[in-house]
C-alpha cells in the first residue's frame, strides 16, 4: 500500500524528496505545490516525524553513524543523539508550523521476531521529541527484513494544504492523525489494526 501511494505522490509532483539515510528535511505543506515527505528501506532504522496541520519534518536515522565519522560517535546512542538534536533544531527554527493543538511526534522503529530491534535508541528518539520540544511522541511498528510483510521500510507523511488532518503511511497501513487520540490503521485487505504500541 505505501509502495503505491509512494509511487502516487512522486508521479503527481507532491513528493517534495525522497529522505535518505541519516538526513532530514521539512515540507511546509502546500508550498511549491508540495504535500509529502518520504523515506524507504529502513532496515533497522529509525523514522522520526514531526508534524502539524501545516508541515512536517521527517527523519531516517540509521542506528550507527556512518562509517567514515563513526570514530567521532563514541556509542550508537551519541549518533542518534547527534540526529535527534538535527530534527529538534529544525522544528525549532521553524517554530512558527508546529504551534496548533494538534502537533505532535512520531517515531517509526523496527521489530524482529517479535521484539523492538532497538529499544534504547527508541526511548531516547521519544524522551528528546517529549522533553525538548513538548510534544506527544506516538510509536509506530514496522516488520525489519528476514519476517514475513511486504515493502520493508516505507514511511510517507502527506498533508493537506487546507488544514485536514494528515495522513501516515507504514509499510501497508495508512495512519489518519488526529490530535490526542489513538490512531487505527487501515491495511491493504481494509481490516483495521493498531499500528502503535507503548514504548515501555
Amino acid at each position: 500500500m505505501a509502495a503505491a501511494q509512494l509511487k502516487k505522490v512522486q508521479d503527481s509532483g507532491q513528493l517534495k524528496r525522497l529522505v535518505e539515510m541519516d538526513d532530514y528535511d521539512i515540507v511546509i505543506f502546500g508550498r511549491e505545490r508540495k504535500t509529502c515527505l518520504a523515506t524507504e528501506d529502513l532496515n533497522s532504522c529509525h523514522a522520526v516525524i514531526i508534524v502539524s496541520k501545516k508541515a512536517a519534518v521527517l527523519a531516517h536515522i540509521a542506528p550507527h553513524a556512518p562509517a567514515e565519522i563513526r570514530h567521532q560517535y563514541p556509542t550508537a546512542l551519541h549518533w542518534t543523539q547527534t540526529m535527534i538534536d538535527r530534527v529538534v533544531s529544525c522544528v525549532q527554527a521553524n517554530k512558527s508550523h508546529f504551534e496548533d493543538p494538534g502537533s505532535g511526534g512520531i517515531v517509526v522503529y523496527g521489530v524482529y521476531q517479535g521484539e523492538i530491534a532497538l529499544p534504547d535508541q527508541v526511548k531516547l528518539l521519544a524522551a528528546n521529541i517529549e522533553k525538548v520540544l513538548r510534544l506527544q511522541a506516538r510509536p509506530f511498528r514496522y516488520q525489519v527484513p528476514g519476517t514475513p510483510g511486504p515493502n520493508k521500510g516505507i514511511v510517507i507523511i502527506e498533508g493537506d494544504p487546507m488544514g485536514q488532518s494528515p495522513t501516515l503511511w507504514v509499510e501497508e497501513y495508512k495512519i489518519v492523525l488526529t490530535a490526542g487520540s489513538a490512531s487505527t490503521a487501515s491495511g491493504s485487505t481494509g481490516s483495521s489494526k493498531p499500528a502503535s504500541t507503548a514504548f515501555g
